[in-house]
């Protein structure tokens, strides 16, 4: 209840809401989406963030640790941009890049992947914020825009 008292309300945008992933029914692919609220909106990541996301994808120190890609280069992001809307695209993954809506810049991107719709089962990673975003409301912002769909049903079914 604190966390709703602090960010105020979430606002779903779409009227394709991924509830096969987002209700937790997993009876189909992903939705193509966009989650807007507390100064942030994820939209599924296209080729129109390159630029915004390559101003802060050269920075070294986020790839250190990352698993999913070095996306360093700008030839790197556009190619994984392009991976990634075509996940988006065939609903196997969710790609989101992070719109700090008081800037109106991409300044990093957040995805739903690894989706295993027969053990109900999905991972919320690929999280990358520029240095000046990083250690933020950006960050927290995002994870609740994204992960609260996720727990809505289930809890408002308990008493």
């Amino acid at each position: 209840m604190r966390l709703l008292k602090l960010f105020g309300k979430i606002r779903r945008v779409s009227t394709s809401c991924p509830s096969s992933i987002l209700t937790g029914s997993f009876s189909g692919p992903c939705k193509r989406v966009m989650l807007q609220g507390y100064s942030v909106r994820l939209v599924p990541v296209d080729h129109s963030h390159l630029d915004q996301l390559a101003r802060w994808s050269g920075e070294e120190d986020i790839w250190r640790y990352m698993t999913f890609a070095n996306l360093a280069s700008r030839e790197e992001l556009q190619t994984w941009i392009g991976s990634a809307m075509n996940a988006n695209e065939r609903g196997t993954e969710r790609n989101f890049a992070i719109v700090d809506e008081a800037s109106q810049l991409a300044v990093g991107t957040t995805s739903f992947y690894r989706v295993v719709p027969e053990h109900k089962r999905l991972e919320l990673g690929k999280t990358w914020l520029g240095a000046p975003y990083r250690r933020t409301r950006i960050n927290t912002a995002a994870k609740y825009l994204i992960c609260s769909p996720c727990f809505r049903n289930d809890l408002s079914k308990q008493s």
